[in-house]
């Protein structure tokens, strides 16, 4: 260590701002409850450790620390070609000469310390742990040993007995930015304490503006509370001074997804992969890429390529099943999301979206099974008690999916989805005056969003329906028909159209309506029910006369 760091002593904490550790109190109660309902509903990607492969070959090779050993001990002879056998990348062969050299020194700390980084490069954790406990016992007082067992703690998932190690090292050595650095990983991305996590990344960059992998992951700190701006400049930061990391290249693609400059994230995921062809997740990224670019067709290559690196990673099935479903190719969309599910059983999103790719599949007895498991786990989650009701409706039993409906409302009262899905059924079962009071709830919640897109002009068309004003209803039905260009998303859009023309007793535009609705769901029995009507009434008119 130079001079200049010897006197480099570090300020006092930086800390966040109040805001953000009342957000993290929140995130914390919420974290707390999905605990207790044992249910993983988190979709974003899993942080991955970017510490382990560069920390274990730091212990490793820490050559000027290694020597200040030497002076310590006796020279060992075992000692000597452990190094050797370090330096050649035979670490079976060094710990063979290490063991020795602790049978021969059982009190030498220094042998104990490089034997538990051996072990670790072996894989062997638990045992590393044993090694350097072993090397804090016999001297408590080296800030580099308690580095190096919280490091391979964190590996094991122990992430409070990790910030305990590394608190402890913090307080022997203020100086040891690696520490900083990983108890601010470790806030980050094991324990979701972000306000800790930023803090100590910002005294780790206090010490060393320089560190690469601090800069990544207060990026991700600033990411991960939607300061995107904040999170952009980091990540620069961690590729101007790591630019041979392509996890910073993947970590900068993620911000500029989000902000919708899908061009320049693209630029930076082919870095990424011109630095490493078989970096599985900046596949998988540029896959959403592309998807948010609605290239589906490459999108689902660069899902290939990531499942083809990494088969057991059940984010990148989901991600080819959510682009199998934009193409409407739900047979291998729900074979991905199966596949998913199979992986990782606790993550109830994947059953949720496979449940609506059964249902986009005219199969609503295996969504309502789907459903049924997400509503035994939590019986108040209104997303599946809505499409539950959605799967109700399309089997035509009005019952069950209006009870569905005003229990997603109980839930969810502000959601105006709720009101309308049970105004379409008290419509549909002749109930027009209780449909007008639901179709009104309707539009008091309407949002900004849901005017951006036709679902308000479907509200106000329907509503138009019920209080009698229906040339009104037609010209809005009619209006929703020519814009929408997905003929499927129409079915209720021309029936209830039909219903109009039918009150304004126009039976043959009823008719082609409802012949309409049945081109496009056959098993569409209400439609059924009225061209059946309309055809008996005819029948008797003609009898009549």
């Amino acid at each position: 260590m130079s001079e200049k760091e010897k006197e480099h002593k570090p300020q006092k904490k930086k800390e966040f701002p109040e805001k953000e550790k009342e957000k993290e109190t929140e995130e914390k109660k919420s974290k707390e409850k999905e605990n207790e309902n044992e249910i993983e509903k988190e979709t974003k990607r899993e942080k991955k450790q970017q510490y382990p492969k560069k920390q274990l070959r730091q212990i490793l090779e820490c050559k000027e620390f290694l020597k200040k050993g030497l002076k310590l001990t006796e020279k060992n002879e075992h000692y000597q070609k452990g190094l050797e056998l370090i330096d050649n990348l035979q670490y079976e062969l060094a710990l063979d000469q290490f063991a020795k050299a602790i049978e021969s020194a059982p009190k030498n700390e220094i042998y104990h310390f490089v034997f538990g980084g051996i072990l670790a490069k072996c894989g062997k954790l638990e045992a590393s742990v044993e090694s350097y406990t072993k090397s804090i016992k016999l001297n408590p007082q080296i800030s580099e040993f308690y580095f190096s067992r919280a490091l391979i703690s964190s590996l094991l998932g122990k992430a409070e007995t990790a910030v305990i190690d590394l608190s402890k090292a913090i307080e022997l050595k203020p100086q040891n930015v690696e520490a900083w650095s990983l108890r601010g990983n470790i806030h980050l991305s094991q324990l979701g304490d972000l306000t800790s996590a930023g803090e100590d990344l910002l005294m780790a960059l206090d010490l060393d503006p320089k560190h690469a992998e601090a800069w990544s992951d207060l990026g991700a700190v600033y990411y991960q509370q939607h300061m995107i701006e904040e999170s952009l400049e980091c990540f620069d930061k961690a590729i101007s001074f790591g630019g041979n990391d392509p996890s910073n290249y993947l970590n900068k693609a993620k911000s500029l997804n989000h902000i919708g400059e899908f061009e320049e994230a693209m630029q930076c995921l082919e870095k990424g992969l011109c630095l490493d062809p078989s970096y599985s997740e900046l596949w998988f990224e540029k896959g959403n890429c592309l998807l948010f670019k609605e290239e589906i067709e490459g999108a689902i290559e660069c899902f290939d390529k990531a499942i083809e690196i990494e088969p057991r990673d059940y984010l990148y099935y989901a991600g080819r099943a959510g682009a199998y479903s934009s193409l409407k190719n739900f047979k291998l969309s729900i074979q991905d999301y199966s596949k998913a599910i199979e992986l990782k059983p606790k993550e109830m999103s994947f059953l949720f979206e496979r449940g609506v790719v059964y249902l986009s599949a005219k199969n609503p007895e295996r969504a309502i099974e789907d459903f049924n498991v997400l509503l035994k786990f939590d019986p108040t989650d209104s997303h599946a008690l809505n499409m539950r009701g959605c799967a109700y409706d399309m089997l035509n039993l009005f019952e069950k999916s209006l009870e569905d409906f005003q229990n997603a409302a109980k839930f969810d009262p502000e959601n105006t989805l709720y009101y309308y899905n049970a105004g379409e059924v008290y419509l549909k079962t002749e109930k027009w005056d209780l449909a007008q009071e639901q179709f009104n709830l309707a539009k008091s919640f309407l949002t900004e969003e849901d005017h951006e897109f036709n679902f308000a002009k479907v509200v106000n068309a329907v509503y138009n329906l019920t209080i009698k004003k229906t040339e009104k209803a037609i010209e809005l039905f009619t209006a929703i028909i020519k814009e929408e260009e997905e003929e499927g998303e129409l079915v209720e859009t021309y029936f209830f159209r039909g219903r109009a023309f039918e009150v304004l007793n126009n039976i043959e535009k009823a008719k082609i309506d409802f012949e309409k609705v049945l081109k496009l769901n056959p098993n569409f029995i209400l439609a059924k029910e009225r061209l059946l009507n309309l055809s008996n009434e005819k029948d008797e008119k003609n009898v009549k006369n």
